[in-house]
């Protein structure tokens, strides 16, 4: 039988629309004259409000279109919306009436929904970059920039119907593919032609005083760790091509034995391999060392040896044995070393101390500032000029002198700075040694650099050694037999190795190399939707598609070894084992990436990064990335420590700065109150319960994502707080609504603004329900700081609402002990986001009803976030297709 083709099974999915049984099921009497009482006279064919509909004698479950239209008719009759309060008492149903039309829809669209229907559900953007490095070895690999981003549907990037496959989108993948070969089997590089590079010492790097340019030569006089300071490397020259190189260098030493400072024997001249994509901070014996010279000669002296050096490096010149070294660690031994200077030179000391205890200040302070105009040649002709003074002031250099105590303390403290001018003592006067230059001949012979080995490593991880007693085709099929399982997550049939193979062939056959036909075969793998897509195969999902969908709710990336052995001896339909692997994955920090792309989209902190508050707040860039950090260890930890719901909402914990916690929440860190040391450190700290701060409806980074940075907006609060937090969607206005201009003179406050809304029939259903909930989170600024008075106005804020049920609440302290006492609200709605989040779809009717209960059972046995959070890993509607 033949095969269907990838593309063509793929478009067959997408096509597929899920039906159900009953297909026109009639309309009882009963519930046709309630629906005549009650919602007809404005929702029949005539009328249409809204574009709603009502009048059928029958209702075809089958159609999705007729399941939602009833499923929004239910709502509106359980939260009583509908009919509209502004209908007289006798166009209203009675209890037993409303509960009657509840039932009927409830038992209705039970029946006639079923678990599952996730379309078919390509590779996020983040997925899909997970993925590659992951199977490809290349942790870390990134899409390149423009790549494009993913459509946002129901509230997430990463469901079914959002994640459409565009043109641009395929072309990313075809650009993409050809990459990861490419960096998996790379263009073998035609062998270069020897030559030779001469450098002067004009053409080396000379700065901060590590080295300058003497009679022709550069003279190196300090040997200290860092290489910014005590190295020195060709301005522009990189190797290109790894192999072996001839080396011809020439140096001479400077007054080698001036002052008694050098020790007996030669000076040492290092030649280290230096990696351009190394900063300049980097310490000296980082780098390979390629050959140590000795130079004890005063003139010039050549000496030439052989060394590999590897693509992407340069040559590093450090003089090893110097006497002098000054800058970061070395700074202690530069002050003992100045003071010996001192001790010999009594003239020396009068000098510096002129030149620096003029600008002097406290040793301990840690700046730069005074000294600045010291550094280099500009501070050492200073000293000479000092020193060359007549009437130089000598009668406080004497080495018990508090003059002198504080100078070396000064160059102790400030070495990186008064060093660069002190070294200029032996630029003259020696000990130095010369570079008068080097020239590097090659290559003579190529072999493997760093970049080459990690390939061909890569290659035998990922593919195995080539068995050259084999046929081509032979080890290429033995590569997709591990390859192909691995990259479309589950097994592939012998038909589908044959086909890839075929590929290859084809292309072995036209003349092409082995290495080729791999490269050809990994970018025909990296286009297939089998690959792009989680699943397509038709059926109910198996083992191998819980893999993947746990795999990638958890991690974000492909299934690991472990969880692709369970699937394929058939373990993880076990809710046991199920239960094991969630605990297992489960993200155990607050970098996980389920905890940052989750909170990011359900929370709306993914705004942050378009937000940037007006500066009259006192809130920088660095401020909103930590407000965002906060978010992120709050759920992290929520989930590691299995915290009962209600900490969501009112905890005794959180996670910031001190000092933030101070300047944003007015909270003391009591336990380190007095370490100044600790207040920028990102820590756990306590809260009172039962405060304005805490939980989901304190944080910075939830009021700053809910403002525009200038001012608060309640309807975008109220709105979030609906959708986010109760789980009660707002619909979007209807399309006859006109935009709001209510009339504002005399207004105020922003409730004075909005309550236009409530007067306007048109806008009264939704806002009624919307604003209450923005004005109880009105004592909140732009960024999250308390007030008590709008801005403005110098009005006291009323933050009091009505909620839906008829509940009073004064403030958002009220809101959240209503929230707790009403916890199983909010956590109805953080299930639902995540089964969103986790299977790609909105939950259908059946399968709220199964979150229902088992947020019903964790609540009722005590049971923490951590529970609830496997528990709907382990449910039908999480492991439907």
């Amino acid at each position: 039988m033949k095969s269907k083709n990838p593309l063509s099974l793929l478009i067959a999915t997408l096509a597929t629309v899920s039906l159900t049984a009953n297909d026109g099921s009639l309309i009882s009497d009963t519930h046709y004259e309630l629906l005549n009482s009650y919602c007809l006279n404005c929702h029949d064919e005539e009328e249409m409000e809204g574009d709603v509909n009502l009048d059928r004698d029958s209702i075809d479950w089958s159609k999705k279109e007729e399941r939602s239209l009833w499923l929004d008719a239910l709502s509106m009759l359980q939260e009583g919306l509908m009919p509209p309060e502004e209908e007289k008492d006798e166009d209203q149903p009675s209890e037993a009436e409303r509960a009657a039309l509840i039932d009927w829809l409830d038992a209705s669209l039970t029946e006639n929904t079923s678990f599952g229907g996730t379309l078919a559900r390509r590779l996020s953007k983040a997925e899909y970059q997970n993925t590659i490095r992951n199977r490809f070895d290349l942790p870390k690999y990134k899409v390149p920039l423009g790549f494009p981003e993913d459509s946002t549907r129901h509230g997430f990037n990463n469901t079914g119907d959002g994640l459409i496959l565009s043109p641009t989108l395929l072309e990313s993948y075809f650009n993409i593919a050809n990459q990861v070969a490419e960096t998996l089997f790379p263009v073998e590089k035609a062998s270069p032609e020897s030559s030779i590079r001469v450098v002067g010492p004009n053409d080396m790097v000379a700065n901060y005083a590590a080295a300058a340019i003497y009679d022709n030569a550069l003279r190196f006089a300090s040997s200290g760790t860092e290489i910014m300071r005590s190295c020195s490397w060709p301005k522009r020259m990189m190797i290109n091509s790894s192999g072996v190189y001839k080396i011809t260098v020439s140096a001479s030493s400077f007054l080698p034995r001036s002052r008694n400072l050098m020790k007996e024997g030669p000076m040492l001249l290092e030649l280290r391999a230096r990696d351009l994509g190394v900063g300049e901070r980097a310490r000296v014996n980082r780098f390979r060392l390629l050959e140590t010279i000795s130079v004890s000669s005063e003139t010039p002296m050549e000496v030439s040896f052989e060394a590999e050096l590897y693509e992407g490096e340069t040559i590093l010149f450090h003089w090893n044995n110097s006497p002098l070294s000054y800058g970061g660690r070395q700074n202690g031994d530069f002050g003992s070393h100045v003071r010996k200077r001192f001790e010999n030179d009594k003239r020396v000391l009068a000098a510096w101390q002129k030149v620096i205890l003029d600008n002097s200040h406290d040793a301990k302070e840690d700046t730069l500032f005074n000294y600045g105009d010291l550094r280099g040649i500009s501070g050492w002709e200073r000293f000479k000029k000092a020193k060359q003074d007549k009437n130089l002031d000598m009668s406080h250099a004497t080495m018990d002198s508090a003059q002198t105590e504080e100078l070396i303390a000064l160059f102790a403290h400030q070495g990186n700075v008064l060093g660069e001018a002190f070294v200029y003592d032996y630029f003259e006067k020696g000990p130095a040694l010369d570079l008068h230059g080097f020239s590097v001949e090659g290559p003579l012979r190529l072999v493997d650099g760093p970049k080459d080995k990690a390939i061909k490593d890569r290659q035998q991880r990922l593919f195995g050694v080539r068995n050259r007693g084999q046929t081509k085709e032979k080890n290429a099929s033995d590569i997709l037999e591990k390859l192909l399982p691995k990259l479309f997550r589950r097994p592939v049939e012998s038909h589908t190795i044959d086909a890839y193979l075929q590929i290859a062939t084809e292309h072995w056959a036209k003349g092409h190399s082995y290495e080729d036909g791999l490269h050809l075969l990994v970018r025909s793998i990296l286009m297939s939707p089998r690959f792009l897509y989680r699943k397509l195969d038709e059926g109910p999902t198996n083992d191998y598609d819980i893999a993947t969908r746990l795999s990638y709710f958890l991690t974000q990336g492909p299934p690991d070894k472990m969880l692709v052995e369970l699937a394929a001896a058939g373990k993880l339909s076990d809710s046991e084992i199920l239960k094991e692997q969630s605990l297992r994955l489960l993200p155990k920090n607050a970098q996980s990436p389920l905890v940052q792309s989750f909170t990011s989209q359900w929370l709306d902190t993914k705004r942050l990064n378009s937000i940037m508050p007006d500066p009259k707040f006192d809130f920088t860039a660095d401020d909103i990335d930590l407000a965002k950090r906060e978010v992120e260890h709050f759920f992290a930890a929520m989930l590691k420590e299995n915290r009962p719901m209600t900490d969501f909402i009112d905890p005794d914990f959180t996670f910031t700065t001190p000092r933030f916690a101070d300047r944003i929440y007015k909270v003391k860190n009591e336990k380190n109150i007095d370490d100044k040391d600790s207040e920028n450190e990102f820590q756990r700290i306590t809260l009172r319960r039962d405060g304005r701060y805490g939980g989901l409806l304190g944080m910075s980074a939830v009021m700053t994502a809910t403002a525009n940075g200038v001012d608060t907006q309640p309807v975008l609060r109220g709105v979030w707080l609906l959708e986010n937090i109760l789980g009660s969607p707002v619909p979007e206005a209807p399309p006859n609504v006109p935009a709001l201009t209510p009339d504002t003179q005399g207004a105020e406050t922003p409730r004075d603004v909005l309550a236009a809304h409530t007067e306007n029939s048109s806008c009264m259903k939704c806002h009624k329900k919307i604003d209450p909930l923005g004005f109880v989170l009105e004592n909140f600024d732009p960024v999250g700081r308390w007030r008590d008075k709008w801005p403005d106005s110098e009005r006291i804020i009323d933050a009091s609402a009505t909620l839906q049920d008829g509940s009073t609440v004064e403030d958002v302290i009220g809101l959240k002990r209503w929230m707790v006492t009403n916890i199983d609200l909010f956590s109805k709605c953080l299930a639902v986001k995540l089964m969103i989040y986790a299977t790609g779809r909105e939950p259908s009717y059946i399968e709220v009803k199964e979150i229902e209960g088992i947020v019903k059972t964790n609540l009722e046995n005590n049971k923490g976030f951590q529970d609830l959070f496997v528990d709907l890993i382990l449910s039908e509607t999480f492991r439907a297709k």
